[in-house]
């Protein structure tokens, strides 16, 4: 068990800057005697894949925010070889880093399973910033009895690029603003589609149904020219 002084700066280090990061309980191998001495302090960091905090020069940033703190840093290329690892880490007792990264989709095995290997936040300086993150990512990561086990990097967000003209032909919003406000949920993006792409004609029986194209000299937006690459185009008189 890490000394609270080195819990508290494993947290602060990566987790306020902040997969899911949580504080490991069991003994790593770092100083932790010399930090609760007052002494030089390394605090262990270990990830899988590519986190971004030692490319964007986080780790280097707190360091020499912090003078007397290094940060050992350790990722392992693919979550598939770190999770098995990090269980027989845990298992043993021994060579748990002070933060380690957990993929979003085992958390809930964390939680449930292993609320006791992990530091609960809410005894540490990383309570502070708690209320930081949005209500359904810290609960992701919380226990039953409330323990806060990690702290998010992210809520994975994404952006829409669209053509404006054919949003516009289909009688669409055009303007970012309205059309965010008519895609709040995943059931309005399927009913957007569905209004965006009519129902196809059924074609004549034993047939299988094809683009329609034009077979105008030039492609007009929203149109498409028969070529020898693509799939065939029909050319029949509606």
């Amino acid at each position: 068990m890490q000394t609270p002084r080195r819990t508290s700066l494993a947290l602060t280090a990566v987790a306020a800057t902040s997969a899911l990061l949580l504080a490991g309980c069991g003994g790593g191998g770092g100083s932790g005697d010399q930090g609760a001495a007052g002494g030089p302090v390394e605090i262990s960091v270990a990830l899988f894949g590519t986190f971004g905090f030692e490319e964007a020069g986080l780790f280097a940033e707190y360091e020499r925010q912090n003078p007397g703190v290094t940060i050992r840093y350790e990722s392992t290329q693919g979550e598939t070889n770190y999770w098995p690892a990090l269980q027989t880490r845990l298992a043993s007792g021994s060579g748990v880093a002070d933060v380690q990264g957990i993929e979003v989709a085992r958390i809930s095995d964390v939680t449930a399973n292993q609320p006791d290997l992990w530091t609960d936040l809410r005894e540490t300086p990383a309570a502070e910033s708690l209320d930081g993150y949005l209500d359904w990512k810290s609960a992701a990561a919380t226990t039953g009895d409330g323990a806060v086990l990690g702290l998010g990097t992210d809520i994975g967000p994404m952006g829409i690029c669209y053509r404006q003209d054919l949003f516009q032909q289909a009688g669409l919003p055009t303007d970012p603003q309205q059309l965010a406000a008519q895609l709040r949920t995943w059931d309005d993006f399927l009913a957007l589609g569905r209004q965006y792409q009519p129902p196809r004609r059924p074609g004549p029986r034993g047939t299988t149904p094809r683009a329609a194209c034009s077979t105008r000299s030039s492609p007009s937006p929203g149109s498409c020219t028969p070529t020898t690459r693509a799939s065939p185009c029909t050319t029949r008189t509606r």
